[in-house]
């Protein structure tokens, strides 16, 4: 980025990678006013931003790069031992954020939810089903809840609350997975890679 045809002064630069203008909130002549709103699951993509000040002074070239932060965490499922009249599973994850303010915090709690058909003949699944949401709200935890279903119709085979320990982190890769033992219920496994890069499946990383 050049600044050199901006008037001399002190500038703060919001910087927003692929997202669609709608998500961008708020007073844009007041960077500490401006937030984006998570744009739920079915949005597949990555988000980043990034606030820059910087300070351009009289016959100054100034060029400078910029590095984007990922707003979001990913949640990467695993199903495993599923009846084989279980056709759809949908993941919900509580007390995750609604807003991350471009100068500040994550604010706002709300659901993030995704429903996966599951892949016949196995039913022991080595795909990936991967959920991206922003983190859980600070100091918090979330809580996993299940839905199984026969159909890909509304009505609820089975419904379970699996685990309110959970914690999704910006920028990095949590792994769940769900184990259906034989007497109807279901264990969890929770691996969390914080050194995650966006190089293994788990969203989208370009910025476009």
């Amino acid at each position: 980025m050049k600044f050199n045809e901006l008037p001399a002064g002190d500038y703060k630069l919001i910087i927003v990678g692929n997202c669609v203008k709608t998500i961008l909130q708020g007073d844009k002549i007041n960077a500490d006013n401006l937030y984006l709103i998570f744009p739920g699951c079915a949005d597949t993509e990555d988000f980043f931003s990034n606030t820059y000040s910087f300070t351009v002074k009289p016959d100054e070239l100034k060029e400078d790069k910029v590095g984007l932060l990922r707003m979001h965490g990913v949640v990467r499922y695993a199903f495993n031992n599923l009846p084989e009249d279980v056709t759809h599973v949908e993941v919900i994850m509580e007390n995750v954020s609604n807003q991350k303010w471009i100068t500040g915090e994550y604010k706002e709690a709300c659901r993030a939810n995704l429903r996966y058909a599951m892949i016949p003949v196995t039913r022991a699944t080595s795909e990936d089903y991967v959920m991206g949401s922003f983190p859980t709200l600070t100091d918090g935890r979330s809580t996993l809840h299940v839905n199984f279903y026969k159909t890909d119709g509304d009505d609820i085979y089975l419904t379970q609350m699996v685990s309110d320990e959970l914690s999704v982190v910006r920028n990095q890769l949590l792994d769940v997975v769900l184990d259906y033992n034989d007497n109807g219920q279901i264990s969890i496994e929770v691996t969390l890679d914080n050194k995650w890069d966006g190089s293994t499946s788990g969203g989208e990383t370009g910025i476009q």
